[in-house]
């Protein structure tokens, strides 16, 4: 058990709970950042970032889905989105040794990976931030940005797509949420101490959270000059015009830059609208996913 503070806007501790880990939820949670780490691998290779990808890997492959060679790099990111949204939904007010935990096996993987600053894709350095957020309590702005792509994907589907998608997620997801149960069944009265989760990467974790630091200030500074030129061509768009929406494709930017260039566009304008950033793909698959946690791996609140 252990003592979990609710901290105020103003920083004050508003109140005290009591939260207990028991030996299911911390193996799930580990289990749930080992699938998103492997979607994530299964995406760099589909991308072709690296030739010799393949020696690479930190993880054996254990995907079953046996349209798994047909998916293509845009829809694999996807997939990976919804992993790690569900792993955001599993690391909720969780204890520090916990998230720390966690933090370090990611770290392990990076360094493992020989992933760095001087060979790492914008696009892939945003999938490491959104993941290193995550595994810091830090995924506000991801979840937000993943719950308005995947309004907006399925308001476009009509009832009968919506239905026949629907049912087709039940079906792909009945199996694992049997065997979860199964799991959860067998580990019924066990607490986290009972667990030993051993590292499954040999990689460094002190190195692995170098390398991301250079990689996450890179990423920013990138970004950062993004918006800068951007708002430098298109200034008039803000300055002497009604101010609208700037393309989600023409800026990589991060939520809190954009939160930015939304402040700056208020100051000129009477009108304020949302950039809209997000992460391509249906997401139907998050709301199967979301509720799988919420009915086997609850975040205690």
């Amino acid at each position: 058990m252990f003592n979990f503070n609710k901290v105020g806007k103003d920083g004050n501790i508003k109140k005290t709970e009591t939260i207990t880990i028991s030996a299911y939820e911390l193996q799930a949670t580990y289990d749930t950042l080992y699938e998103t780490l492997e979607w994530l691998e299964q995406y760099v290779e589909k991308a072709g970032y690296y030739p010799n990808w393949q020696r690479r890997k930190q993880i054996p492959n254990s995907i079953t889905r046996t349209d798994i060679n047909s998916i293509g790099p845009k829809r694999m990111k996807s997939i990976f989105s919804t992993s790690l949204f569900a792993l955001r939904n599993l690391t909720r007010n969780k204890p520090d040794f916990l998230l720390e935990g966690l933090e370090a096996e990611f770290c392990k993987w990076l360094d493992g990976s020989k992933i760095n600053v001087d060979n790492c894709p914008n696009e892939l350095a945003q999938c490491l931030v959104n993941i290193s957020q995550v595994l810091r309590g830090k995924g506000e702005e991801f979840v937000k940005a993943r719950r308005k792509e995947v309004d907006e994907n399925i308001a476009k589907m009509s009832k009968e797509e919506r239905r026949e998608k629907f049912n087709e997620a039940v079906i792909a997801y009945q199996e694992p949420l049997e065997n979860e149960e199964e799991k959860a069944n067998s580990m019924e009265g066990q607490t986290y101490r009972d667990v030993n989760n051993e590292s499954r990467f040999s990689g460094n974790a002190d190195q692995g959270k170098e390398i991301f630091k250079q990689i996450e200030a890179r990423n920013k500074g990138e970004q950062s000059q993004q918006i800068s030129g951007y708002l430098t061509t298109h200034g008039a768009m803000i300055n002497n015009e009604p101010y609208d929406e700037i393309p989600a494709n023409s800026v990589q930017a991060t939520p809190e830059q954009v939160g930015e260039v939304n402040r700056l566009a208020q100051n000129n304008s009477n009108e304020m609208k949302w950039i809209p950033v997000g992460i391509a793909g249906s997401g139907l698959f998050a709301l199967v996913v979301s509720g799988i946690v919420k009915v086997f791996r609850p975040s205690l609140r």
